[in-house]
């Protein structure tokens, strides 16, 4: 679907929030036009400074795959590529399933960040389905507190998510048929479209070495370890695994990939300067194949 086809429907201008400090939700399927209508919203609401939150970590337009990222847009939107990230969190894989915390997590310090803007509006994946999509929806309903709901469904999968709501004074739910332009993505093209981002993600990529004495480690599920080759109980950051770096406050600096880990030094292959503080590495849960389609492989 073109970007800026879609616009906002009447039905749904009367739920828009016009007083500052408001929070909108939009949810939906797989392809359903759910980040087209967030690209409206942005251009509806840029004038006066709305904070965007791209929380689809597999198909991601603010930051990389595997993050959470934000922007604040104070002037015209002129599209996800030319819009400024401010940051992004790491949530180590490009599926939500089985990294809930993380993905709320990222969502919450998110919303934090932006608490300046007129409207902030988030974006979400297509998980929908299922007891950890349900449980995704409703815990990020009570961390990111959304003044309005807004659903794009095709045949009322959206209705048992959403019906508890119904009986709350907050927020207000609208749900809206899927616009008959958006065109359905195979795995292929959503895979292709993660290989694309991270590809211009580490195109000025380079080899940084750092030593373990100087930063900690710890897996995206909290698992501190200690960068070993041998084998031992605890986790391993095996060559190609996906990474964070962070400050010394726990901001995600960058993303980076292990090329090579050992006790006296670890190379990770990241866009980051060499002059950035690194305090901590945050191992994901998948590796990357460089130079061979940027592979997925899950962990």
């Amino acid at each position: 679907m073109a970007q800026g086809m879609m616009g906002i429907p009447d039905s749904c201008r009367k739920f828009l929030p016009a007083a500052p400090g408001k929070a909108i939700l939009v949810i939906g399927g797989s392809d359903t036009g759910k980040t087209t209508f967030v690209e409206a919203l942005a251009r509806h609401y840029a004038g006066e400074g709305v904070g965007l939150i791209d929380a689809d970590v597999g198909q991601s337009h603010l930051g990389p795959p595997t993050t959470v990222g934000w922007a604040a847009s104070k002037n015209e939107f002129l599209g996800w590529e030319k819009t400024k990230l401010s940051g992004f969190y790491f949530v180590g894989s490009t599926s939500p399933s089985g990294n809930l915390l993380p993905c709320l997590a990222g969502i919450a310090l998110a919303k934090e960040e932006l608490r300046g803007a007129h409207t902030i509006v988030a974006d979400t994946s297509g998980f929908i389905e299922g007891p950890a999509a349900r449980a995704l929806f409703w815990h990020t309903i009570d961390l990111f507190r959304p003044d309005i709901v807004i659903g794009f469904e095709r045949a009322g999968e959206l209705e048992p998510l959403v019906r508890p709501l119904r009986s709350m004074k907050s927020p207000e739910v609208c749900l809206l048929p899927v616009p008959k332009e958006v065109v359905a993505k195979s795995p292929d093209d959503r895979r292709a479209y993660r290989a694309k981002s991270f590809e211009e993600y580490f195109r000025e990529a380079r080899l940084l070495v750092l030593y373990p004495e100087g930063v900690s480690f710890r897996d995206i599920r909290g698992l501190p370890f200690e960068p070993r080759e041998e084998e031992s109980a605890s986790p391993r950051c095996e060559p190609g695994t996906l990474v964070s770096l962070r400050d010394e406050s726990g901001r995600d600096l960058a993303l980076g990939v292990a090329e090579r880990i050992s006790q006296s030094e670890i190379g990770i292959l990241t866009p980051i300067a060499k002059s950035a503080h690194i305090a901590s590495i945050i191992v994901g849960r998948m590796r990357l194949g460089i130079g061979a389609n940027w592979t997925e492989y899950h962990l």
